[in-house]
């Protein structure tokens, strides 16, 4: 059956509000590629600092991620990313054509960059996602015959094509050329901002009856696009991100950044959606929709061919969309790193600086005092050996380093790359361990 605007507004705002990837979503994953993101930021742990003490975080997630993406960026930097293999002696001149073709495309969409980021995206937020489509962008030629007779103005304009548009004036004729030229355009979707029906049961997109991506025009953009001027002008303006993920991305950000200084360049959210549905009379032949929506207001509803969308993840997980991460595989490593790191640095500067049992005679801020040759003020009569005394300290440094290196070795098993340390770090596990 047919369905109204309003209804269709309404079906992607129902698959939204239970897509993997929504703020409602019970797997989860908003949450976990929150904590993804503040691991490999390096931001403090969850609970109250203690003054005085070691606030150092280890980075085993962001370590790890730039250790394999290291390893795999090796195998998209090769002179030709696709290379079509000739079928005959007659066909390496095409092939190779063809290749170099391909090669100069690729390389005007900035493919290397483009999939360094959705492997990022893929190690640290579980998905990678790259989207792929083709515009269409319309320009026009102008040319002026000066002096031309009927006869060449109609060979001219018949060679031009049947969308010349000729206008003359006297002897002259102008005559325009529309062209319509198609470009192919690839990017990585930040994976906080796109949305997957539960119902999908494996890493390929095609077979989701739901799939959006959040995008953010202003609304100058939206009305350079062909929609209407006083629909857009229409819509709310976005103020403040309030999804958990993508808010921690961009947590340096204020509500000033997202604020414009004039109406036309207010920042607008929208969610383009491909929706599986039947919009005919039989009830079994579902079709694929791409839907564009903000708010309650419908922008676009337009028939699709196919999903523009690929994605993928580090490790599989068998029926679902979604793998695994670094950070699922190496956050206890980092949990392990981050508290021997701050025992150690908290046990040395307890070295460095003893706490001592001091007698009611010594003046303890000549004591406390730091600087080379600095004088202790004391009681006359007192005696030094029996005011001053230190406790006890225990050096757990060869401890801690042996066990950061094994933490090291199963964080390497569990991740499947090996982190190697360089210089002085190197040389005080050495010492310390050997």
């Amino acid at each position: 059956m047919k369905y109204s605007d309003e209804q269709l507004v309404t079906f992607c705002q129902q698959e939204l509000g239970h897509a993997e990837g929504s703020s409602w979503d019970s797997s989860n994953l908003v949450q976990n590629r929150r904590e993804a993101l503040e691991y490999y930021l390096g931001r403090k742990p969850d609970g109250p600092d203690i003054a005085g003490r070691s606030q150092v975080i280890s980075p085993d997630v962001r370590n790890a991620i730039h250790a394999l993406l290291a390893e795999m960026t090796n195998l998209w930097a090769g002179d030709y990313p696709c290379e079509f293999q000739p079928e005959g002696p007659d066909d390496v001149q095409a092939a190779d054509s063809e290749s170099y073709a391909v090669k100069a495309i690729l390389e005007r969409c900035d493919l290397e960059h483009v999939l360094t980021n959705a492997a990022h995206d893929a190690l640290l937020l579980k998905n990678g996602i790259v989207k792929a489509w083709v515009e269409d962008e319309e320009s026009t030629e102008t040319r002026t015959l000066e002096g031309a007779s009927a006869e060449e103005i109609a060979a001219f304009t018949a060679q031009a094509g049947p969308d010349a548009v000729v206008s003359t004036r006297g002897d002259d004729a102008t005559i325009t050329i529309p062209f319509r030229n198609r470009r192919v355009c690839i990017e990585a979707v930040d994976p906080t901002n796109f949305f997957v029906s539960h119902a999908v049961r494996s890493h390929n997109l095609e077979k989701a009856r739901f799939v959006a991506e959040r995008k953010f025009y202003t609304r100058a953009e939206l009305i350079s696009m062909g929609f209407s001027k006083t629909k857009v002008m229409e819509l709310q303006a976005f103020s403040w991100d309030t999804k958990e993920d993508s808010f921690t991305r961009r947590l340096d950000y204020t509500t000033a950044d997202e604020q414009a200084q004039t109406r036309d360049q207010d920042t607008i959210e929208c969610f383009e959606c491909y929706l599986n549905i039947d919009m005919g009379d039989s009830g079994t032949d579902a079709d694929r929709w791409r839907i564009l929506i903000s708010d309650q207001t419908l922008l676009e509803k337009v028939r699709v061919g196919f999903l523009p969308y690929s994605s993928g993840a580090m490790i599989l997980l068998p029926h679902r969309w979604h793998g695994l991460s670094v950070f699922d595989l190496a956050k206890e490593s980092q949990d392990i790193g981050t508290a021997a790191w701050r025992q150690w640095l908290d046990n040395n500067a307890t070295g460095l600086q003893n706490r001592l049992v001091v007698g009611k005679g010594v003046n303890v801020e000549d004591l406390e005092a730091a600087g080379p040759n600095r004088h202790v003020r004391m009681t006359r009569g007192d005696d030094v050996r029996s005011s001053v005394m230190p406790l006890p300290f225990t050096d757990i440094g060869p401890s801690i380093a042996e066990m950061l290196g094994y933490k090291d070795k199963l964080r390497t098993e569990a991740v499947g790359a090996s982190i190697d340390l360089h210089g002085d770090e190197q040389q005080l596990l050495d010492s310390q361990v050997g």
